[in-house]
């Protein structure tokens, strides 16, 4: 990525952001996309201040750890978790390089997982 504008948001740190989609009145008032890097030991232990919010997250390099309610979890590239609303997430970059969370592609669907953790890797899910 290059940086044309970046941004940070609040509960993150070494963390930037590039917006793709914001919520607009009259459009998608609930919707936002971006693309984050996350510097080696940065993260945030309150990724989401709003507890109706859901999200998804997909890895594009390296390797990062989400610990959902309780429980952590390894992503390496290519992994989606989605964290439904409600839940209780942490996100860390415990590696030595930059790590660029994303929102999951258009047309890849996450089904939720009794522990609300579904991974995909390479197309095929993986339950760990």
């Amino acid at each position: 990525m290059i940086d044309i504008v970046t941004s940070t948001l609040r509960f993150w740190e070494g963390a930037r952001v590039w917006v793709i989609a914001t919520p607009m009145t009259g459009f998608s008032e609930t919707f936002s996309q971006h693309i984050m890097e996350v510097s080696p030991g940065g993260g945030s232990t309150k990724p989401e201040p709003d507890a109706r919010a859901q999200a998804a997250l997909f890895v594009v390099e390296g390797d990062i750890q989400v610990t959902l309610d309780g429980v952590s979890h390894r992503m390496p590239a290519a992994s989606l978790a989605f964290l439904p609303a409600g839940s209780r997430w942490t996100l860390l970059n415990l590696a030595r390089t930059r790590r660029r969370p994303r929102p999951h592609p258009r047309g890849q669907v996450a089904a939720k997982r009794s522990d609300n953790f579904t991974k995909y890797r390479s197309g095929l899910h993986q339950d760990h």
